[in-house]
């Protein structure tokens, strides 16, 4: 006679050894690929600091006999790149290194003589175009782009991106496309340049009056080219209507603002006419001449030109902030 077997006797006996290894089991394997998991991530972050170490710019000793301010300067930016690895393109990969050194080494060429500016701008690229790759000399004409000629950057310099569309000119890595990029952007820096003519610009007014730049008659002419639709030209005009010595210059009529809007859709320019204050000269430009001749560069708007008695610019696509600045130490102090 066989005897009844209690099935949770079986249970008991056979099945539930097997689960109790097979979740030791599932738990051995889940610690161990966690300490894995843990131990990789721990390996990747010490390995990006050690790349980081790695890869610190290697800084420029200056000779300890030099001490005038501007020979240090020169001597600095001269040898700003001297140590560093041009062929090791890691460093594109690092702004917080490589971006950063950029921008140190921006400040300083701008305080350098022009013609150790030439030199060192062939310098600093030249030495990038030889990295064999080209992605080392793409990198540095991404940076100098984004700080010398972007309309945003605090370190925007035309003299010093003509230098750089100059070289791009000639030479050896730049397909076409990107030389006609560079003839372009420099035929609108060599425009109404600091020190130059400012171009001639008709203008119409509400009433349908016309007039020209040159035709007004002030000390110092503001040309402010805007749109009504933009949030930046907003606050320009705000920030000049709440300006003591903004309103101060415009009161003693050493200072014209020529408010003009370019575009074509004059209904818009029409609806906002009670933006402007009534003491500028508020018009637009009925033949399309800035846009279709190319008189001024309008890659961002608002555009702002600060221009002596007679239509020399004094600053060129300058912010509200440092025309005021300009006005205060160069015309009303001076006037007082």
């Amino acid at each position: 006679m066989y005897k009844n077997i209690n099935i949770y006797s079986c249970l008991a006996l056979v099945v539930y050894p097997f689960v109790f290894v097979g979740v030791l089991t599932f738990l051995f394997f889940t610690c161990k690929c966690n300490k894995d998991v843990e131990t990789e991530d721990s390996d990747l972050i010490n390995n990006e600091n050690t790349i980081s170490e790695i890869h610190e710019f290697p800084s420029v000793l200056i000779p300890s006999e030099l001490e005038d301010p501007d020979t240090r300067a020169n001597y600095l930016v001269t040898h700003y790149w001297d140590n560093f690895d041009f062929n090791d393109t890691t460093y594109c990969h690092l702004p917080e290194t490589t971006e950063q050194a950029f921008v140190n080494y921006a400040e300083v060429l701008l305080q350098a003589s022009e013609n150790v500016a030439i030199s060192c701008i062939g310098n600093l690229l030249g030495k990038a175009e030889k990295e064999i790759t080209g992605y080392m000399y793409s990198y540095f004409l991404g940076l100098a782009m984004k700080y010398f000629y972007n309309s945003n950057s605090p370190l925007r310099n035309d003299y010093l991106y003509i230098l750089v569309a100059e070289y791009i000119l000639q030479d050896q890595k730049s397909d076409e496309a990107a030389k006609e990029r560079a003839r372009f952007d420099l035929s609108m820096m060599m425009k109404n340049r600091i020190g130059e003519k400012a171009a001639d610009i008709s203008y119409t007014l509400y009433s349908g009056k016309t007039g020209t730049l040159y035709t007004i008659k002030s000390p110092y002419t503001l040309l402010y080219l805007y749109n009504p639709d933009c949030n930046a030209c907003s606050e320009v005009i705000a920030y000049i209507r709440e300006s003591s010595l903004y309103n101060k210059i415009l009161q003693q009529n050493l200072l014209s603002i020529l408010a003009l809007y370019p575009d074509d859709d004059t209904d818009v320019w029409k609806r906002s006419l009670s933006d402007i204050p009534l003491e500028w000269v508020n018009g637009y430009d009925s033949k399309r001449e800035v846009v279709s001749k190319l008189l001024y560069d309008l890659k961002a708007i608002p555009v702002l030109y600060l221009l002596d008695e007679e239509k020399n610019v004094i600053l060129k696509d300058a912010t509200v902030e440092e025309i005021e600045g300009f006005i205060e130490n160069k015309i009303y102090l001076s006037r007082k």
